[in-house]
């Protein structure tokens, strides 16, 4: 291996203790695969138990903090009642080694004209 490509594999620590096993990080991507309540399905968890061996660090596809607004086919964090769901996911990626990390997405200035077409047509 080339010398240049070495800290690739080498663990890292962030500045607020958290440590990873090595710099290879795998970014969000939009499975589309949760349930119409925003759970987390089975499918979910064995894509990202699959492709999460080996690296350090995983980023989830993103995952809605509101009520209104979200993409089909993604994971909420909106109420309580996702708690367990996510837990699953957390832990699974978990499994091998790897961290977690929840992308969060707000709609932003597109909530009105969502809830205006849900509720309001």
């Amino acid at each position: 291996m080339k010398e240049l490509y070495k800290p690739l594999f080498e663990p890292c620590t962030f500045p607020c203790g958290i440590e990873i096993d090595n710099r290879i990080i795998m970014v969000p991507m939009a499975t589309k695969s949760s349930f119409e309540n925003e759970m987390v399905t089975l499918d979910e968890l064995a894509y990202y138990k699959r492709r999460t061996k080996g690296l350090g660090m995983v980023i989830t596809f993103a995952t809605r903090i509101e009520k209104y607004g979200s993409q089909p086919g993604s994971i909420s964090i909106a109420t309580d009642k996702h708690i367990q769901s996510l837990s699953k996911l957390a832990n699974t990626i978990k499994s091998n080694g790897t961290k977690a990390i929840l992308q969060i997405f707000h709609v932003g200035r597109m909530q009105t004209s969502i809830v205006e077409k849900r509720y309001f047509s």
